[in-house]
């Protein structure tokens, strides 16, 4: 079960990899459109990227909360995942304010367990 477990949770967090993607494409669309002079075409491509980013963050932010609930038992977590998790939660630092606070409660959890 556990395993079955381990796998939602990459998989969930996986999204937020999607999320940054939809965020640095709607920063470029936004760039782009500068040189077009109408704001409201550089406001509407920032709104959707945030828009697309928050969509696509809700699922990992449930993988993120597995993960932190997996990591009571991280001696029994296969190796591959301890270090996916470490580095999904240092890109959760980028996600302020709430993935800030989680990713240092996570970081501090895998600190602790090795």
């Amino acid at each position: 079960m556990q395993i079955i477990l381990v796998i939602l949770s990459t998989t969930l967090q996986l999204f937020y990899l999607l999320a940054l993607l939809h965020f640095g494409i709607g920063i470029f669309n936004a760039v782009e459109a500068i040189s077009t002079a109408d704001p409201k075409l550089v406001a509407g491509a920032l709104s959707a990227s945030i828009v697309k980013s928050l969509i696509a963050v809700v699922p990992s932010i449930l993988g993120l909360l597995l993960s932190l609930n997996l990591s009571r038992s991280i001696e029994a977590l296969p190796n591959w995942f301890k270090r996916y998790t470490r580095l999904m939660s240092y890109l959760w630092l980028l996600f302020i304010p709430i993935g800030t606070v989680i990713g240092v409660i996570q970081l501090k959890r895998l600190r602790h367990a090795t």
